[in-house]
């Protein structure tokens, strides 16, 4: 990915968490129980859809239609801040609130209000590893953590390609654990151009 590439995701990473953030006037209170198991179900909502299909929009659509999530719920444009896409509530009621998200240029996302980042980083870590293989290059490109109006999040992004490609994708992780986020976790995987030598 170069520079450029990965400055305007993880911008537009940010920005999404900025708006989310803003945009949440209540914040729910859980306990570590809740939140770790919150952690699980945005993970496995996650691997199901971005992770699996990330290839292959019209599969995450089909997918999101399949299982019945609402589709443009009332908060969608906040999520979209001035972008194009579909979003879908996958909540379960207050149990779990978390809404996934496919951009028109094919990017994936996953959002969850509340969620454990030690678990989320574990499950991301898993798939991320279990992707290196002979023929595939996957490189940790970048591993930081940013400041947004007072909240810590960790912005963790690895670049997968296959290994003479010019092409790839960026599977990014951005997390916290604070209380007055909108969003804890954002899982998001892109199409982006292969790193220059």
């Amino acid at each position: 990915m170069n520079i450029t590439s990965t400055r305007r995701f993880v911008c537009a990473l940010a920005s999404a968490l900025w708006l989310t953030t803003m945009a949440a006037s209540v914040s729910a209170q859980t306990d570590d129980s809740s939140r770790e198991e919150q952690a699980k179900l945005l993970g496995k909502l996650w691997m199901d859809t971005c992770a699996t299909h990330f290839g292959s929009p019209s599969d995450i659509q089909g997918l999101a239609k399949t299982y019945g999530f609402q589709h443009n719920p009332p908060y969608a444009s906040a999520l979209l801040a001035g972008q194009v896409g579909t979003v879908w509530d996958v909540s379960l009621g207050p149990i779990s609130q978390q809404a996934l998200v496919l951009y028109e240029d094919g990017r994936c996302q996953v959002m969850g209000r509340r969620a454990d980042s030690k678990t989320i980083s574990e499950t991301f870590d898993k798939v991320l590893q279990g992707m290196n293989q002979p023929g595939v290059s996957v490189q940790r490109i970048l591993d930081k953590e940013v400041d947004q109006g007072g909240i810590r999040f960790k912005q963790v992004v690895y670049f997968v390609s296959k290994s003479e490609a010019t092409q790839g994708w960026a599977f990014a992780s951005t997390t916290t654990d604070a209380e007055a986020a909108g969003m804890q976790a954002v899982l998001t995987i892109g199409r982006t151009a292969k790193s220059s030598p």
